[in-house]
């Protein structure tokens, strides 16, 4: 699960360009500034995700979260703050983005989190899969167990919108300190490198 803000492509690169130019260092310690300075939010990010499976027999019509499978709910993973300055797309670019991945190599969070965003056609017959203790390859047809895994969530965890129940809430609330606090970071290292800048031009 990403959550990302998108500014002037161009801009950005021109600028990621300059600082290059006066240190070839400079976007790895944009990176560490951001990570550093955003640490504070992202971990209320993480805080406001529960660590405990949000669907539990008291939540039916679906069971549980709890099972041993790869869905399984483990909470999530430190969310990670990245800078992108590549060329990711014609009409924006994707800077700052928070990455937030279930904990433990389980996909209970990811799965949970964009349960849904698109709508299945009906009579859709499941991914091919195998059980434990069986080499035996299956699949089932789907007959409205996502309606019921949604609703149950629903329950647990009711949002405005189709899906990004956990993160994608949790971002919500902190948007505008994590806002506020990128554009500091960004006003303040931009700063520095004026002055790097200057030095390097005027002697100054």
């Amino acid at each position: 699960m990403r959550i990302e803000a998108s500014v002037d492509r161009d801009n950005i690169q021109f600028v990621l360009k300059e600082l290059r130019a006066i240190d070839k260092q400079s976007t790895n310690k944009l990176r560490s500034r951001l990570r550093t300075g955003l640490g504070d939010v992202t971990a209320q990010i993480q805080a406001d995700i529960p660590r405990t499976p949000p669907i539990r027999k008291s939540n039916p019509p679906y069971e549980t979260m709890g099972h041993r499978g790869r869905t399984k709910w483990k909470g999530v993973n430190k969310p990670i703050v990245k800078l992108y300055g590549g060329d990711f797309g014609k009409q924006g670019h994707n800077l700052v983005v928070i990455e937030v991945k279930g904990g433990k190599d389980k996909f209970g969070f990811e799965y949970a989190e964009l349960a849904g965003i698109r709508s299945r056609p009906p009579g859709r017959m499941s991914r091919r899969y195998t059980r434990r203790g069986s080499s035996k390859v299956i699949q089932h047809r789907l007959n409205g167990q996502g309606d019921a895994f949604i609703e149950a969530l629903q329950k647990a965890k009711p949002i405005k919108g189709k899906a990004g129940r956990f993160a994608y809430d949790a971002f919500l609330k902190e948007r505008t300190a994590i806002i506020q606090k990128t554009v500091g970071i960004l006003d303040d290292f931009m700063a520095e490198y004026n002055r790097k800048f200057d030095a390097r031009m005027f002697g100054i």
